[in-house]
Order: structure tokens, then C-alpha cells, then sequence
């Protein structure tokens, strides 16, 4: 894993997060780990974060009580439509591989332009736009971060709803000689 993303991935907090949602529900570590086919050992793993929590764990409790991806791995909640909350989904590499590809194409862009623009190799994207496998959370959120695009569109499709008073005044990132995140009103 790159410097990077080990920065920006707190498993102390997401796992906290999946507690808290655990914990709302009324579950104890052994009746969740039950209902969604994991042990008890794995769960309190992911939830002190001495393990990265699992994506087949997240997409159990996107699926069971329509928590975000974005919110379990970042602590942001989009809005999104309530079909896309209440839609089971699963985790299709095909259909993934399919959205990077028409984004990556609607921007005029090569693999290996791509690549360079979220972080990855040529190879790395063509085998996601292939769906010969499906980004692991890290890689994720290396694409999210560089588009702007949401978790659950990347891995479901889901579109975020976008209130008019923010489509006006969204702040974007910009990167100055330091290469800091400063935000710039456009």
C-alpha cells in the first residue's frame, strides 16, 4: 500500500463506524457475524480496526440498512435516491468495469492517461475496465478522490443528489506549490 492511501485510511475510525452501525441495530458481534456469514473474531477485528474491514462485510450492511459506502470507509454520508438505499446490489466487476470505461472515454482519455490522472498503472485499469477484478477499497478511493465520484457510484452505480444551493457554490479541490488540498470556490 502507498504512503499515501496508508495515510488516509484510519481503520481505528472505519471501524468504528461499523460498530456504530452494529450497535444502532441492536446486534452483538455474534448475531451480525450470523446474519452475515463472518465470525464473531473477524467483526470485532474490523470494528477496533486491526484488520481492514471487508468490503463483502460492508456491502452485507449496505444491503441489510442501506449504509453508504462513502459513509462506512470516509465518514460522508451523499444523498442518494431511495431506490439506491434500498436496492440490494452486489458487487459486479463487469458493471464497474463498464462505468470507469465510459467515464474514462467521455473524458478522451487513454488507459494510460487515465491511469496517471487516478494513480494506477495501464495494466491496473484495463483489468478493472475488463472485469477481470474488482477495485479493492484502496484503489477506490484513489479513483473517487481524483474524479470527485462517489464509492457507491464506482462500485453500484448510484448517483449522488446534489442540492441546487451546493451545485452553485461546490467547493473543489486545488492543489498549490506545496501540493496541499486547499478548497477554491468555482
Amino acid at each position: 500500500m502507498d504512503t499515501e492511501t496508508k495515510a488516509t485510511l484510519n481503520w481505528k475510525e472505519i471501524g468504528q463506524r461499523f460498530r456504530d452501525v452494529r450497535l444502532n441495530r441492536d446486534y452483538t458481534q455474534l448475531q451480525i457475524g450470523e446474519v452475515a456469514s463472518q465470525n464473531k473474531g473477524a467483526i470485532a477485528m474490523f470494528e477496533i480496526g486491526a484488520k481492514p474491514a471487508s468490503t463483502h462485510y460492508a456491502l452485507f450492511l449496505r444491503n441489510e440498512f442501506g449504509i453508504s459506502f462513502d459513509w462506512l470507509y470516509e465518514g460522508v454520508e451523499n444523498l442518494r435516491s431511495e431506490k439506491d438505499r434500498t436496492t440490494k446490489k452486489a458487487l459486479d466487476r463487469k458493471l464497474i468495469g463498464q462505468r470507469l470505461k465510459s467515464l474514462r472515454l467521455g473524458m478522451g482519455l487513454t488507459q494510460k492517461e487515465f491511469g496517471l490522472v487516478v494513480g494506477l498503472t495501464h495494466a491496473g485499469i484495463s483489468r478493472i475496465e475488463n472485469g477481470i477484478r474488482t477495485p479493492e477499497i484502496k484503489t477506490a478511493l484513489k479513483i473517487k478522490r481524483a474524479l470527485n465520484k462517489p464509492l457507491d457510484w464506482l462500485y453500484f452505480g448510484d448517483e449522488e443528489i446534489i442540492p441546487n444551493s451546493r451545485k452553485k457554490g461546490r467547493r473543489m479541490p486545488i492543489l498549490n506549490s506545496c501540493s496541499k488540498k486547499k478548497s477554491m470556490k468555482v
